[in-house]
């Protein structure tokens, strides 16, 4: 009995970490998304004098990419934070096409940083779509807070 309550409050644990770690990402993503879009006509005057033509659209466009998925961010940190299943499907989705890439990227060329994202891939794959603990949260929520301490 002792094992599976530790089992879940390390279950909370983590996927509280993850969620944080989404609500960081995508907050970073939502600030330089308005960076580019506010700025973008300095910037595209400052990459001629190195030699690259583009103008101010390029940047707008990067500029509302990074803001539409800096609020998919949010959406999936608040729905792992709140234990929402499609959050948790959708982190597996998007972990996998980080997984694909950084695969990709390793055929092409060693790169140690590649094998730490792999590895990282690799154990957010294992935890939100394998390991019951975790995965027993997101369909049964109140184990979550049951399991809170007073």
């Amino acid at each position: 009995m002792k094992k599976a309550k530790k089992a879940e409050g390390t279950a909370i644990i983590i996927t509280r970490v993850y969620s944080v770690l989404n609500w960081i990402g995508a907050i970073a993503s939502l600030f330089l998304a308005i960076i580019l879009i506010v700025f973008s006509s300095n910037l595209s005057n400052m990459l001629p004098a190195i030699g690259m033509e583009f103008g101010s659209a390029i940047f707008i466009f990067i500029g509302i990419i990074l803001f539409v998925i800096g609020l998919l961010g949010i959406a999936v940190a608040w729905g792992l934070w709140k234990y929402k299943n499609w959050a948790r499907i959708l982190t597996l989705i998007f972990v996998g096409f980080s997984l694909i890439s950084t695969i990709i990227g390793l055929i092409k060329g060693f790169d140690s940083v590649q094998i730490i994202w792999l590895i990282l891939d690799a154990l957010i794959i294992y935890l939100f779509g394998f390991y019951k603990p975790i995965v027993h949260l997101f369909y049964n929520p109140f184990l979550a807070k049951k399991t809170k301490r007073k």
